[in-house]
């Protein structure tokens, strides 16, 4: 996925989720990520975890949710030559 200024960027785990925020932001998670109705990103800490949310809004997480971060993504730039 890239972000508003063209840095693509993958998580750092197998299974793990990536999610743009409504600013533009990429964040990454070891698990699936949800959005609460609040705009808050969460992601499962599971690694390959799942993600829901429930009748009342709420993000729910195998095991436990955190915050979706950027230190759980990976950046990769690309290749300013076409071979």
């Amino acid at each position: 996925m890239t972000d508003q200024s063209g840095a693509a960027f993958c998580s750092r785990h197998d299974r793990g989720d990536i999610i743009l925020t409504m600013r533009g932001e990429v964040l990454c998670g070891r698990g699936q990520c949800g959005t609460d109705m609040a705009g808050r990103i969460f992601c499962s800490f599971e690694i390959g975890g799942a993600v829901m949310r429930d009748r009342s809004g709420n993000v729910r997480c195998t095991g436990q949710c955190i915050p979706g971060s950027v230190s759980d993504c990976a950046t990769v730039k690309a290749s300013s030559s076409v071979k």
